[in-house]
């Protein structure tokens, strides 16, 4: 750009600025020097609109709507489940459920429901099977125990009565690895022991923590049910409190403001078209014979002062005369110092003396009297009271214009209040059938189920408890067959105890023997408890305590249709345990419909039937033109001076306070009394006179003369404040009311109509305002205070812990202690016959040792594996012990003794001992 193109740029742009500060200079000026009706009409309309916006929002927020304090005590959230120690054993058993359970119980697809709510099952045996292959396998294995316990038990018999096996047959010695053999299976069978202790423990706390889950059961579904019908009560006394009570509260402060309507119009536009001065004029012109009397009284008490300052004076000359000469002679301290006072003392008045009459000190009120008489009060009554006349004409005018409107909009707000009600009473009226439906279906059966629970409770109980008894005892066998077969001797038949190892051995069988014979049992009650846990823990607590996502739940929704509400049953469980309202957690939108009712509350129809007259301001006058000059005549009123009264009155009447100089006084008496001279008692006279005189006086004139000061002060400030009203003086106040009055009639003359159109229209909102106030403390109350579910989850709650933590838990537990001990019978059966073998070899007599050749040869060669046998003579007696069913190797009868009376000792021993020992081990 060049150079020139620049500057002329420059040029143009200051030349703008400058412009435009110019324009923004007039602007200003303009606006501040504006002054006109329409300035003051937009001013006046704004400060109408918010003064009584803020006036009309006041009573609305004077409506201090109550709330439901009432309080309820549930039974439910004392409800609890303590585990005694079994956490542990209900922990494993969760897991286990969740093996051998799919997360869902119910197959997608599985169940459908049609529109008819008819259930039918679509499935495939193969897809059915896969997706409970885990439970079908459990439920096989507890089958197979059911059938191979006795079966096996039958060929344990076979294999001991028949075939001398199974630790039927005593060996009679042993062999080298025996030792190995029994501390492995010893260790062993030590743990599996340890492993059934537990399941016996289990077994014993879980039937028990079962039976007083059931036997509370009455009790805690009672519980829940009175709690569900203090929640139903607790909900319809909340909703009756909102839809009545509240009700009632709002419609005595919306009928109020109502009522007030057309004052609070009018008031406002008086306020603020200055039309108020009109008040305040007519206050004055009421008040024109109180200020003539008035001052007619402050004349009457200014000469009553005078006069009692008059004697006042002479009265305090008389004393000062009569103690100056009592006191001339005395020469006590005392005298001194009354002397010097009394030469002090004197009044401080001025409105007394001469030179008052000409130039008072108090003001003269005879010019006011005079001027106040002929003002005419009577005229400036009656002119004041026709211009109040004039307003009272409109706000008539304007009352009859709301009224229209404002009952119409009674009787809109009684109609929706009643149509509440009726809603209300529907609600109520269903909440109160459901409880009545909920009371009656529920006591018979609970009372059944008390029965039954009293009568055959004890039996289930007792069945828990036999189980538990027979896993103790065969806990008990198998330990003692330990303790014996550890710590007891091998039989030798001549010193055997009654613990040895041979006692062991045949603990441990009869722990067998009762492991086959009851592990049907148990395995049986296994199978049905699993299938009623499992079933009762995945269909039933899992699905309530976690609905979403639940194939069950699903079908339920499907299923299920309330007839009085429209909500799924998930989503009722859900809304519940989120603390929603009733409203809400039974979407009881079709029972009660917020937005309908919030309809039926619009009464913009019925106000906008606020007929206003515009024709009422057409030559409007407040003061016509003859009122006006009558109330010109107020200028005339000379009005006194009255803060002189207060100049002059206010100051103390004497210098020298008389009570304190009759106290020195009687100073000056006791001081000449003590000193008891003759000469002093006409003195002494003569100062108590004094005494006298000066109580006579503060009595009789000085103290009526203060009250009475006092008396026309307040009097003058009172009637300076009632010619003033506020001003300056009391021509300023006049020419102020007047100017007001004048301003007022021109602007209700020109502004009037419109002004009162806008300040009803705010009216309107307002009351809308107020009406849309109550509606929206009714729709979050509805929707979020009224009937909060919590009560009612924990009654849920409650519910699912008296019977899914309280009995099923329990339950689960139990089989779980069975299945426990089923899993550790099948290797302790193997592992008791196999130990019991061992512990049944006895001793022989003599301790020998056999070498007997080894089947096969040793890996080197020369080499030959050796076995030792302890021998017994031949029929020495241990026979009757260890023999079986084949006689002992007759090629050792070259080594016993042979001592014939010994032998048949012996034979007669041997025979009865084999005869018994065979009969007790074939058992």
């Amino acid at each position: 750009m060049e150079p020139a193109d620049k500057k002329k740029r420059s040029l143009v742009n200051l030349f703008s600025f400058l412009t435009t500060c110019l324009f923004l200079f007039l602007a200003v000026q303009f606006s501040d020097g504006v002054s006109g009706a329409v300035s003051n009409f937009a001013t006046k309309i704004n400060k109408i609109t918010d003064s009584l916006d803020k006036a009309v929002l006041g009573l609305s927020t004077d409506v201090n709507y109550t709330d439901y304090n009432a309080k309820t005590d549930y039974l439910s959230v004392n409800t609890s489940f303590e585990t005694k120690g079994m956490a542990g054993l209900y922990n494993i058993t969760t897991l286990f459920i969740k093996a051998v359970m799919p997360k869902d119980i119910l197959m997608q697809g599985l169940v459908t429901v049609d529109k008819n709510k008819q259930i039918h099952l679509t499935y495939d045996y193969a897809d059915l099977m896969w997706y409970y292959q885990t439970l079908v396998a459990l439920l096989v294995f507890l089958a197979l125990c059911v059938v191979l316990f006795p079966l096996f038990f039958l060929f344990f018999c076979c294999c001991r009565c028949c075939c001398g096996n199974c630790g039927a047959r005593s060996q009679p010695a042993d062999k080298k690895k025996d030792l190995c053999k029994k501390l492995c299976q010893g260790t062993v069978l030590i743990v599996l022991a340890t492993g059934l202790l537990f399941g016996v423990v289990c077994a014993f706390v879980s039937n028990e923590q079962m039976q007083e889950g059931i036997r509370d059961f009455p009790n805690n579904m009672n519980n829940s049910i009175q709690d569900t019908g203090k929640y139903l009560n607790h909900t319809s006394g909340e909703i009756n409190h909102l839809l009545v009570d509240n009700y009632n509260e709002f419609s005595d402060a919306l009928f109020g403001v109502l009522d007030n309507a057309s004052v609070a119009v009018t008031s406002q536009l008086e306020e603020y078209s200055n039309a108020t001065a009109m008040l305040q004029l007519l206050d004055f012109a009421h008040n024109l014979t109180n200020v003539q009397t008035t001052l007619e009284d402050l004349k009457t008490s200014s000469n009553r002062l005078r006069v009692y300052a008059s004697q006042l004076n002479d009265a305090l000359r008389k004393v000062k005369k009569d103690l100056t000469t009592t006191l001339q002679d005395c020469k006590l301290d005392p005298c001194n110092a009354v002397r010097n006072n009394v030469s002090l003392l004197q009044t401080n008045i001025d409105f007394n003396k001469y030179v008052d009459r000409y130039f008072p000190r108090l003001p003269d009120l005879s010019d006011s009297i005079t001027s106040i008489e002929g003002l005419g009060i009577e005229d400036i009554q009656t002119a004041a009271e026709n211009g109040n006349e004039n307003l009272n004409n409109v706000k008539k005018q304007i009352a009859d214009s709301l009224k229209t409107g404002i009952g119409s909009a009674k009787s809109q707000i009684t109609k929706s209040g009643q149509d509440i009600k009726t809603k209300m009473n529907d609600v109520t009226d269903m909440i109160n059938e459901f409880q009545t439906s909920l009371t009656s279906t529920t006591k018979e059966p609970l009372e059944k189920a008390n029965d039954y629970i009293a009568k055959y409770g004890m039996y289930r109980y007792y069945a828990g408890l036999t189980v538990a008894c027979v896993l103790l005892l065969v806990t008990v066998c198998i330990a003692l067959g330990l303790i014996c077969g550890i710590c007891g001797k091998r039989p030798d038949g001549f010193s055997d105890n009654c613990c040895n190892k041979g006692a062991g051995s045949q603990f441990l069988i009869c722990a067998v023997v009762i492991m086959f014979i009851f592990g049907f049992v148990i395995s049986v009650m296994t199978l049905v408890s699993v299938v009623v846990g499992i079933v009762s823990d995945k269909a039933v607590c899992s699905t309530f305590k976690n609905p979403s996502g639940s194939n069950i739940m699903q079908v339920l929704d499907d299923l299920v249709e309330f007839d009085s509400f429209k909500v799924s049953f998930s989503s009722m469980l859900k809304n519940c345990h989120s603390n929603q309202s009733v409203y809400t957690t039974f979407n009881l939108k079709d029972k009660f419909n917020i937005a309908e009712v919030r309809s039926q509350f619009n009464i913009s129809e019925q106000l906008s039937e606020f007929n206003l007259n515009k024709s009422m301001f057409d030559n409007f006058k407040i003061l016509d033109e003859g009122n006006m000059r009558i109330m010109d005549n107020l200028k005339n009123f000379q009005t006194p001076n009255l803060d002189k009264f207060t100049d002059e009155l206010s100051a103390k009447f004497t210098n020298y306070n008389l009570n304190q100089l009759s106290d020195k006084i009687q100073e000056v008496i006791d001081t000449m009394k003590k000193t008891q001279d003759p000469g002093y008692e006409d003195t002494i006279r003569n100062l108590q006179l004094s005494q006298l005189h000066l109580s006579t006086y503060n009595e009789k004139i000085l103290d009526p003369m203060r009250n009475l000061a006092t008396q026309v002060m307040t009097n003058a400030t009172e009637l300076d404040s009632m010619l003033k009203m506020g001003s300056d003086s009391f021509n300023d106040a006049v020419n102020d009311l007047l100017d007001k009055i004048v301003k007022a009639q021109d602007y209700l003359l020109n502004h009037g109509a419109d002004s009162l159109i806008n300040i009803t229209d705010n009216f309107k909102g307002t009351i809308i305002t107020l009406v849309d106030g109550y509606m929206d403390r009714v729709e979050y109350q509805i929707t979020n205070e009224v009937g909060t579910c919590g009560p009612l989850s924990a009654v849920i709650n409650s519910t699912l812990t008296s019977t899914c933590d309280k009995i099923l838990l329990p339950w689960n537990g139990f089989w779980f202690s069975m299945f426990w001990s089923i899993l550790l019978y099948i290797v302790t059966i193997v592992v008791a016959i196999k130990l019991a073998t061992l512990y049944q070899k006895y001793k022989p007599y003599g301790h020998g040792y056999v070498e007997t050749r080894a089947g096969k040869r040793g890996k080197k060669k020369g080499k030959k594996s050796k076995r030792y046998e302890e021998r017994h003579p031949p029929n020495a007696g241990h026979g009757a012990v260890a023999r079986g069913s084949h006689p002992v190797d007759g090629r050792y009868d070259d080594m016993a003794p042979k001592h014939p009376q010994y032998l048949n000792y012996l034979a007669t021993v041997d025979n009865t001992s084999r005869i018994n020992h065979e009969a007790f081990t074939r058992f």
